[in-house]
């Protein structure tokens, strides 16, 4: 799948994978508590990648790696298989350069579904880990957003 083919909804995929996801071993994972979105993130699975409902596992999770109780459960799911984990890498590699603003919008709504907030001064707040990955998205978000002109600040979540 080339840049031409990345509709909106793929962008926004790799956006939320990005954001609240990983790419390990033979997986594709994602972890959010919003059913919604994870519903639309099965949704893009199934109808963009062809992969069935049937190998998409879910799990409820109701407690964090540290044994705390959440406010909402987190929710998981997984797509195991080393070919469509190395399709979706190449694709963040690309993705993460493009300036196409059909592209860089919806990654940007997805990352913001996984990680972002509003504060009280109505600016984005971007909430990333301190490491390659969070750097390289941050530095996406932080050019895409001085683009169209929105305010913005950067959490460290570590």
């Amino acid at each position: 799948m080339g840049m031409r083919e990345i509709t909106p909804d793929i962008a926004w995929f790799i956006g939320i994978t990005i954001g609240d996801g990983s790419l390990s071993g033979r997986m594709v994972r994602l972890w959010n508590n919003e059913e919604f979105l994870i519903n639309k993130w099965i949704e893009v699975l199934n109808s963009r990648f062809d992969i069935p409902r049937e190998k998409i596992k879910i799990r409820r999770l109701k407690s964090n790696r540290n044994g705390f109780k959440r406010n909402k459960e987190t929710i998981e799911s997984t797509v195991n298989s080393t070919i469509f984990k190395k399709r979706i890498k190449k694709l963040f590699e690309n993705v993460l350069v493009a300036s196409n603003v059909n592209i860089s919008g919806p990654i940007l709504q997805g990352i913001f579904d996984a990680e972002g907030s509003v504060n009280g001064r109505c600016e984005v707040v971007i909430w990333q880990k301190k490491d390659r990955q969070g750097d390289l998205i941050t530095e996406f978000m932080k050019s895409r957003l001085k683009e169209i002109g929105i305010k913005f600040v950067v959490q460290n979540n570590d």
